[in-house]
């Protein structure tokens, strides 16, 4: 039985999904910059070295990462703030 037939625990090996800067870039819509910032931060996963000089990120960390964004807080518009503050008698 060859191997192709035969299916062993094993072989069955999970191999994560690695991204380089660009996909990464294209993913999240951050710069180069930005993403070496929030990194520096901690608030962004760290890459991992391919070679001495190539990087990757994992695809389920930068998924995980921005599943957990926190929603941003949108001020109120200037019609809010009238209708709130102004009271009419």
């Amino acid at each position: 039985m060859s191997i192709t037939e035969h299916e062993s625990p094993m072989l069955q090996v999970r191999v994560p999904k690695l991204l380089r800067l660009d996909d990464v870039r294209e993913l999240t819509g951050l710069s180069r910059t930005a993403i070496y910032e929030e990194m520096a931060r901690g608030r962004f996963p760290g890459s991992y070295e391919l070679t001495g000089r190539a990087r990757c990120w994992k695809l389920e960390e930068i998924t995980e990462w921005a599943d957990n964004l926190k929603p941003a807080s949108v001020p109120p518009t200037p019609t809010q703030i009238d209708a709130e503050t102004v009271r009419l008698p």
